[in-house]
């Protein structure tokens, strides 16, 4: 059985922690919800290592032993009204 775990946990830790981290406490990929890069980030594909800089970092978690289970968010599929629905539209495009 493969496990994966969030950084939900972890929001303050920068990727290189989080790709020494994970392998040596034995997960085998990761959920990404935050990260720390010049502050906590917890849209990361804001960042640049989830965006122009996507193709090398999917190659960094590779060579870490790890795969990436999910990218989550706060989007929610059920929204009080129009306004909430498309900010949450807007945030699952961008992921």
């Amino acid at each position: 059985m493969k496990i994966s775990a969030t950084t939900l946990a972890c929001p303050d830790w920068p990727l290189e922690r989080v790709l020494a981290e994970f392998p040596a406490m034995g997960f085998d990929a990761v959920d990404f919800r935050g990260l720390f890069e010049k502050g906590r980030q917890m849209e990361i594909w804001k960042l640049d290592a989830f965006g122009r800089d996507a193709e090398a970092t999917a190659k960094r978690i590779a060579a870490a032993g790890l795969g990436v289970s999910a990218f989550s968010s706060s989007a929610r599929m059920y929204n009080p009204d129009d306004a909430s629905l498309a900010k949450s539209l807007e945030e699952v495009r961008q992921y």
